[in-house]
Order: structure tokens, then C-alpha cells, then sequence
């Protein structure tokens, strides 16, 4: 069984460089939200503190945990509550932001630094006078410390209040964040959105790794239905992401389906014109005619790493137009892509497609492959310049399946199966029928990787993967390697769960499956037990600084967002989750000449991991000798990525 190398042509963006001293930072600073590593939080005064659950998970704050404030009842006077201390003082911001749940309506206070500012400022700080505390509500409340802009604070404390009472008094605070903007933050989520309520523990040897969900539409919680849908039943096979906003193609209404990434809030359609997915002909009487390409129109829709949307149809025999569009996503307009008619010479067997996956650039240079649902091939179209170049179609192994004791080689992937490249060149790609889990195969059609490998991965804790739904999505956050894929199809496994999709993370860049490992399944409850004989289980991901957003799509049960943050990355967040397209240096290939999208410092490795040659600032470069290499490009900010070329 072969093994190769491979990185994924995701990155991290990087973080933007911070202001000088005295100017406002172009970020909020988050202080601390409680849910990677502790921090050297210490108790003040008569009273307690502890990390603990967060008391109620609704839309302003969904995390899993936050700090409990205790004011013991009949106390010392009235000074009470948590310090973290700062190894310098932080400057620039004007306004402290901390989210707050309490069971009274008392006055919290807040203190940032010991040296007062002025004669006429005091330290003990009070909510800006447009909050009003309420009880049993979590709330951000805002203080104003513009008065230590300059020099900085150098610690933030929170007290429970400074009232005098006798009974014991407390508080969750949460996401303590400093910025210059003095409006409180807010829910933020659609009205009819839900938040998961399932607490994700953390993970890692320091709890770095947090999963949380911003919000949900599912049949599992029961607000996925009538105008909360998509579209009608059958009619919504995909989905992307794109710069902040979720695209659906409803067939039956011939439009794309938008929603903010944000907030889960549905946003205006985007009409879609009916010469999409037609072409010309001769009518039974000789007449010209506009006939419908394929038999399903608008069945798949995925985004290229340029940030072009391309819509595909599904085909059901050789003599039918597969046809690819690429479509504005905000007018709708399209222009023609492919338009193949494979015909009874370019295949011996029944053919069907129902999906493609596409890698690079449409524009530039792309591929693009499709697979077919009745027999154990994948078909690819070579882009260069924007022009198809090359096709072809890959025999492959069959996947020995199920893992057991009497496995047997398949005959076809099954339903509506998926491709992903992962080289432009043509190297390595997934294959996810509903009669396989993801598997890696390479150009020559060998199996490479996949759960064959560590079918421990299938069944851990109670938890049971299987075939049933197809998506897949690998992506790099940190420098660390992970894999989101749909796991399970809409039959419930242990504890009833059906619909859900499972994160992994492999050991390295290598990206083995044998030294892979399961993070959690989302929604641990699953999305629902809908029928959805289409198999759709779109993932999509979207990565900044030191945090990931997932999007998830199960046809018939729902759709969601996550947010996933590793937290040995920066605390320099936004207030909402970051929806920042991904970005990368494209590596083609012409001949035996490299050619970089943007200068850059580059080592050129062999497929076993031995550096062969380095170059510093160069956009192209010669590769003599015939082979598979590995191109590490070290970018301006010294980002890196990782690519894998043929040189033939």
C-alpha cells in the first residue's frame, strides 16, 4: 500500500501587525474566555472562584464555560471577585467588554490598574450609564477605561459588587475582551437559530482545542421546516461558503439560497437566469430549439481556491451535456465552463454523475474531476489558461469493503458520489461514495490511504461512523492537520444520533490515517433521521489566525456553523467569528518550470522528506530530473505552505 506525503493548499492568514504604542490597536485584545489553557486568575477578598459550565448556553454566549464569581453571604465589608495580572500593561483600548450572568441586579465593578490617571478619575470602575443590569440574562456590560489608554493597564479585576448586603451573591463573566468600541456586543443570530446545547469538551494535553456551535437549523431541534428550509424536499444538494455568507442551490426555484455565516439570518436570494444549463439544438421538425442539459439541473455547486463558484449538473447517461457553469454569485449571470458529452466511445459502462470537485483556478489553471456513480472511475479535466486542456478518465482499485473478515471489492462507489483533488498536477484525490468512507486514491487509480488503515477510528466511545452521506474537507489551522468529514448517515447510531459529521486531527503533515485521531462528532446529537437519499454532507471551512469556522450541511436535516480555535494561537479576536476567505501562494507547474503566484523563499524536498534545494525571493524555478517533489513557499509574513507537483 503506497504512502505519500501531502498538504492540503489551505493556510492560516496571517495576524495583522499591532499598532505602535500610542495608537488604537486595529483590534479588539481578547483577555480571556475561559476555555483553552487556565490562566493566573486569584481570588480577592471574601469570596470564591472557579472555571466552571457556562449556566445557560444561548445565543451571546454559546462557549462551554466561564469563571464563577462568588461573594460569600455576610462578608468582610464588600470586596469580592477575581484578578489576572498582566506582564505588561496593555495600551490603546478605551473600553473593557464582559459578558456577565448574575442572580441579582447588583452593580459589578471592574478595576485595571493601581496608578490613577487623573485627580479627577477613580479607580473602582462602574458599567457605562447606558447599562442596566438584569438578572438570569447574559448581557455584555461595558466599562470605559479611556482614561488608561495611554499608559495602559496592567491587570483586570472584577468585582461582584461593592453593595452592602449580607446574603451570599454570584456571577459567571465570560469573553473579556478589550476594544475601542463602547457598544455592547449582542446575540447576533437569526430569531429562529437554536445554539447546540452539547458541551464539547476541550482537548489537547493543555486543553487547547475548543469546539463551539454558533448556531443551528435542524430536524433534530425541531426548527427545520417550512420557510426555514432551503428549499423544497430534493432540491438542495450543496452548499459553500463564501466571505461571510452560506450559498444553497435551490433547484426547484431556480436561485441560490443565501444566509449570513454570521448570524444564521437568511438573506436576499440570488436569481438564477434559465440559459443556465441548456444548450442548442435540432428540434424532431428541424428547428433550432434551447433543450435542458442532463437530468437534474443545479445539483452541485462548489467554490475553486480563487473564490469562483461553479455550478454542475447531474447526468444520468453517456449521451447527456455535463455541464459546468461558473456563476457571479451576486447577479447569478453565468458563463460556460465544460459542456462534455461523453458518449459510448469515452465509456464502456452506464454512466452518472452527480457531483465534481474542483482544485486551483478556473480563471488560470484548475482541475476538475467527476465520479461515477456506477462503476469504480473518476473522469478529470486539465485547465490551463482558463482552457480545458486535457481529459481523461482513472480506472480505480476497488474499494475492499467492509472492513472485516470476508471483505469484497465494490463494484461501484454507490449514490451520489464525491471527488476532491488535492493536486492540480494530478497526484492524490478523495473519493466518498455512500458505499465507502473517504478514500485517498492517487492519478493511477491505486488505493492510498483511508479508515482501511485504522478502522479504530469508525467505532470510538460509543460513537459509530459509517458510509451513508458524502463530504469531506481538509484543511490547516496552527500548522496542525485536520479532516471534516460527514459520518453518518440518517439510520441512528448508540444514543440515537444520526446526521452528524466528526472532526479529526492527523499527527502531522503527513496526514496518515493510521496516526489520525477523532476530536468530536457535531452535532453529538446528530441533525436528524430525515431520509435523504441524495447523500449530501457538505462541509466547508474557513480559516483565520488561530481559528476555524465549520460549516455543515445534511440534505432534509439541517445546516449549522462551528467555531473551533486552538488557543496556543494569538487572543487577538473579533467580536464575531471570523468568516476571512483563505489564501494561499498557488504553485503551477508548464514542463520542467515551477512557477510561484507571488515571490517567495522556496525548499524543494523529495516525496520521502530529504531537502534537495533551497532558493531565496524567486517567483519560478527549473526542476530538472523527473519526479514527485515537495514545494514548501515561504511567503512576505513568513507563512509557509506545502505543495506537491509532478515533474514529467
Amino acid at each position: 500500500m503506497k504512502k505519500l506525503l501531502r498538504k492540503s493548499a489551505l493556510l492560516l492568514i496571517a495576524c495583522a501587525a499591532m499598532a505602535t504604542v500610542y495608537a488604537q490597536p486595529s483590534k479588539p485584545y481578547l483577555v480571556d474566555d475561559f476555555e483553552g489553557p487556565a490562566k493566573a486568575w486569584r481570588g480577592v477578598g471574601a469570596g470564591s472562584f472557579s472555571v466552571e459550565l457556562n449556566v445557560e448556553k444561548v445565543a451571546l454566549n454559546p462557549s462551554h464555560n466561564a469563571l464563577k464569581l462568588v461573594r460569600a453571604g455576610a462578608s468582610d465589608g464588600n470586596w469580592a471577585g477575581s484578578i489576572l495580572d498582566f506582564s505588561e500593561p496593555i495600551k490603546g483600548y478605551s473600553y473593557a467588554h464582559v459578558k456577565m450572568y448574575r442572580t441579582n441586579t447588583g452593580i459589578p465593578n471592574l478595576k485595571v490598574s493601581d496608578n490613577l490617571p487623573s485627580p479627577s478619575f477613580v479607580l473602582d470602575l462602574l458599567p457605562v450609564t447606558e447599562i442596566t443590569i438584569v438578572d438570569s440574562v447574559w448581557q455584555d456590560v461595558v466599562f470605559d477605561i479611556s482614561a488608561f489608554s495611554e499608559n495602559g493597564i496592567n491587570f483586570v479585576m472584577v468585582m461582584v459588587d461593592r453593595a452592602d448586603i449580607t446574603e451570599e451573591v454570584w456571577l459567571q463573566i465570560d469573553d473579556i475582551v478589550l476594544s475601542n468600541d463602547a457598544t455592547p456586543r449582542t446575540a447576533g443570530i437569526a430569531a429562529a437559530a437554536k445554539i447546540d446545547q452539547h458541551v464539547y469538551p476541550a482537548l489537547g494535553e493543555d486543553q487547547q482545542y475548543s469546539l463551539v456551535n454558533n448556531w443551528i437549523y435542524s430536524a433534530k431541534e425541531e426548527n427545520y421546516a417550512g420557510d426555514l428550509l432551503p428549499g423544497a424536499s430534493g432540491m438542495v444538494r450543496a452548499m459553500i461558503e463564501k466571505e461571510g455568507k452560506i450559498y444553497f442551490p435551490d433547484r426547484g426555484n431556480r436561485r441560490l439560497v443565501v444566509v449570513d455565516a454570521a448570524t444564521g439570518e437568511r438573506l436576499a436570494p440570488v436569481a438564477l437566469p434559465d440559459t443556465l444549463f441548456t444548450y442548442h439544438g435540432l428540434s424532431s421538425t428541424g428547428e433550432d430549439s434551447l433543450f435542458a442539459a442532463g437530468t437534474l439541473a443545479f445539483n452541485d455547486l462548489k467554490l475553486d481556491n480563487a473564490g469562483n463558484a461553479l455550478l454542475g449538473n447531474c447526468v444520468t447517461s453517456q449521451l447527456q451535456p455535463f455541464q459546468i457553469w461558473k456563476v457571479d454569485l451576486a447577479t447569478g449571470e453565468g458563463s460556460l465552463l465544460i459542456d462534455e458529452v461523453m458518449g459510448t466511445d469515452y465509456s464502456t459502462t452506464t454512466l452518472r454523475f452527480d457531483a465534481f470537485g474542483v482544485l486551483g483556478d478556473v480563471n488560470q489553471d484548475a482541475i476538475i474531476m467527476a465520479a461515477n456513480a456506477s462503476a469504480m472511475e473518476v473522469y478529470w479535466w486539465k485547465i490551463e489558461g482558463g482552457i480545458i486542456t486535457a481529459k481523461d478518465y482513472i480506472e480505480l482499485d476497488p474499494v475492499v469493503w467492509p472492513i472485516g473478515d470476508n471483505p469484497a471489492p465494490l463494484a461501484n462507489p454507490g449514490t451520489a458520489p464525491q471527488v476532491f483533488p488535492l493536486d492540480i498536477n494530478g497526484g492524490l484525490f478523495y473519493l466518498d461514495g455512500n458505499a465507502t468512507h473517504p478514500t485517498l486514491y492517487d492519478f493511477d487509480g491505486n488505493l492510498v490511504d483511508g479508515f482501511f488503515n485504522n478502522a479504530a477510528l469508525l467505532n470510538q466511545e460509543g460513537v459509530v461512523l459509517n458510509e451513508g452521506h458524502n463530504g469531506l474537507c481538509e484543511f490547516e489551522l496552527n500548522e496542525k492537520f485536520y479532516f471534516l468529514s460527514a459520518s453518518r448517515n440518517t439510520v441512528t447510531t448508540d444514543g440515537g444520533r444520526a446526521s452528524f459529521f466528526t472532526l479529526f486531527q492527523y499527527k502531522d503533515a503527513n496526514k496518515s490515517f493510521a496516526d489520525a485521531k477523532r476530536l468530536w462528532s457535531l452535532p453529538d446529537a446528530g441533525m436528524g433521521g430525515v431520509s435523504n437519499p441524495y447523500r449530501t454532507g457538505a462541509v466547508s471551512v474557513s480559516v483565520t489566525d488561530n481559528v476555524a469556522q465549520l460549516y455543515i450541511y445534511v440534505g432534509e436535516n439541517g445546516y449549522a456553523a462551528y467555531t473551533l480555535t486552538d488557543a496556543d494561537g494569538a487572543y487577538t479576536v473579533d467580536y464575531r467569528p471570523a468568516t476571512v476567505s483563505k489564501t494561499t501562494i498557488d504553485v503551477f507547474v508548464n514542463g520542467n518550470q515551477v512557477i510561484l503566484s507571488e515571490m517567495a523563499d522556496v525548499e524543494i524536498y523529495s516525496l520521502l522528506g530529504q531537502r534537495l534545494a533551497t532558493d531565496s525571493q524567486v517567483s519560478q524555478f527549473t526542476i530538472a530530473q523527473k519526479g514527485i517533489y515537495l514545494i514548501k513557499a515561504i511567503d512576505a509574513k513568513g507563512i509557509s505552505s506545502t505543495h506537491k507537483i509532478v515533474i514529467k
